[in-house]
C-alpha cells in the first residue's frame, strides 16, 4: 500500500470509529396488524384487539440495553396482553421482552436486532404527509414490511 492508500484507509477507519461513537435510540409503540375481534382470553366473549410492539432500545456506539415487547392489546380497555389463547384456541402463546443485541442509527432510520429478527424502521416524523409508514422485519429467512397502523417510533442520532 503506498502512503496515500494508508492515508485514505486510516481516515475511513476514523470516520466509521466516529460514527459508530455517537450512538442513539429508538423509542416507540406502534400497531402492525388491523384491529380484529377475537377471544383471546377463552370467556365466550370476543374483544377488538391489535398486535402492538413496544421498542426501547440505546446505545453509546459500543454498548447496546434495551429490549423490544410484543403484545396483543385490548383496544377496549387499553390492556396490554402477553399471554393468551392462539387463534385456533388449541394452545397459549406467551409474549415475553426481548433483549435488543445489536442496533445502529443512520439519520431517522434505525436497525435493531433482538432473538434472531431484525427491524429497520424510520422516526415516524421522517415520513411525508399521506407517505405510508413501515417498518421491515427479517429473520434471517423471509422478510417482511409491515405497515405501521397507529403509534410512532421516535430515532434520534447522538
Amino acid at each position: 500500500m503506498t502512503k496515500i492508500q494508508i492515508a485514505l484507509f486510516t481516515g475511513l477507519l476514523l470516520a466509521a470509529n466516529v460514527a459508530l461513537a455517537d450512538g442513539g435510540s429508538v423509542k416507540g409503540s406502534i400497531a402492525y396488524t388491523p384491529e380484529m375481534t377475537w377471544d383471546y382470553n377463552k370467556d365466550n366473549k370476543s374483544e377488538r384487539v391489535q398486535y402492538w410492539v413496544d421498542i426501547d432500545a440505546e446505545t453509546d456506539g459500543d454498548q447496546v440495553k434495551g429490549e423490544v415487547v410484543k403484545y396483543l392489546k385490548n383496544l377496549d380497555s387499553g390492556e396490554k396482553i402477553y399471554q393468551f389463547a392462539n387463534m385456533q384456541m388449541t394452545g397459549t402463546n406467551s409474549l415475553a421482552p426481548e433483549e435488543v443485541t445489536a442496533l445502529s442509527i443512520d439519520g431517522d432510520t434505525a436497525r435493531l436486532t433482538f432473538g434472531d429478527i431484525t427491524y429497520t424502521i424510520r422516526d415516524s416524523a421522517a415520513y411525508d404527509e399521506g407517505e405510508a409508514r413501515t417498518f421491515l422485519s427479517d429473520n434471517g429467512v423471509n422478510e417482511k414490511e409491515y405497515p405501521i397502523l397507529a403509534g410512532s417510533v421516535t430515532v434520534a442520532a447522538r
